[in-house]
């Protein structure tokens, strides 16, 4: 992107959830808590450019009033997020209030405003005097804390995602976020296929209206991709044998669907998991020699 003009800022932020706790109020507690943190921190960087613009001399050469926020996976919930978090009520619904205590997950005098503008326990405010708000969320494989959190204010961004339907991580449309490794539920969160349907109907997507959706310069390398079918490996089994087989797909764009044939039956998956299936040998409609193909789509 910076080769195209683009002045890109990869930003840290804090991080720090209990994915393996036992307890769900700590899973859903820590992971709120930790969502909260980083939006604060995705909009102090937002304040930090501006500030550098106004009074640094504009060091980064940055137009303040065009600014995007695009994230892949855990980005992808701060791209959101950051975007739509505008109220506080927003973050002491039902659903985020611990069962045994009947508090709230987050607490404004530990953690700070939802900007993280005004001094709390663990939050220090940076360039307080500047907007945190932008203009467009990219998202990749994120979601969203609560769907009523995107109600098409003036603030909001435009909204646009990708989102793979198999996504072990994240829900697609809305669902549970359940931990991989546990299969222990999280929070019910909503996926990118739902928020995008929102901020159309919201309003939020307006400004995207006049382009031209068959103007896309990476067409043609989405369709070969969706074609394109690699060979893996060839390997002998002997009829009356189970055949198993653990593959790791590594891939470098994260949240990148594959699909997986092994001839008759379709297995599915997604980049950088691990994948283990079954095949018994002795159907009459599978070869000697099975081939494992694995043809990548979007």
């Amino acid at each position: 992107m910076a080769s195209r003009g683009y002045v890109v800022g990869a930003y840290t932020y804090r991080l720090g959830w209990l994915p393996s706790a036992p307890n769900q109020n700590d899973r859903t507690g820590s992971l709120l808590q930790a969502a909260y943190r980083a939006i604060q921190d995705t909009r102090s960087c937002i304040r930090f450019f501006r500030k550098t613009a106004a009074e640094d001399g504009n060091p980064y050469g940055i137009d303040p009033d065009k600014i995007a926020v695009w994230g892949i996976g855990t980005g992808g919930y701060l791209a959101m997020g950051a975007g739509s978090l505008n109220d506080f009520s927003e973050v002491v619904l039902e659903k985020f209030i611990n069962t045994e205590t009947l508090l709230p997950y987050i607490d404004s005098t530990v953690f700070g405003n939802i900007y993280g503008t005004t001094q709390a326990a663990i939050c220090l405010p940076n360039h307080p005097n500047y907007s945190s708000d932008f203009n467009l969320s990219v998202n990749l494989g994120g979601a969203l804390g609560d769907s009523t959190w995107m109600d098409g204010e003036d603030v909001e961004p435009a909204y646009v995602g990708v989102h793979s339907q198999n996504d072990i991580f994240a829900p697609y449309y809305e669902g549970p976020v359940i931990v991989p490794t546990t299969n222990q539920f999280v929070i019910y969160a909503t996926g990118t296929r739902k928020c995008i349907e929102i901020a159309n109907q919201k309003g939020s997507n307006d400004v995207l209206n006049g382009l031209d959706a068959s103007n896309d310069p990476i067409r043609s390398l989405i369709e070969f991709q969706k074609s394109n079918t690699m060979l893996l490996f060839r390997s002998l089994i002997h009829r009356n044998k189970l055949f198993r087989a653990q593959i790791t797909f590594m891939v470098l764009i994260l949240h990148y669907s594959q699909e997986v044939h092994l001839r008759h039956k379709v297995l599915h998956g997604n980049g950088g998991i691990t994948i283990l299936f079954n095949w018994w040998s002795q159907q009459s409609t599978q070869p000697e020699e099975p081939t494992l193909m694995l043809t990548p789509y979007i």
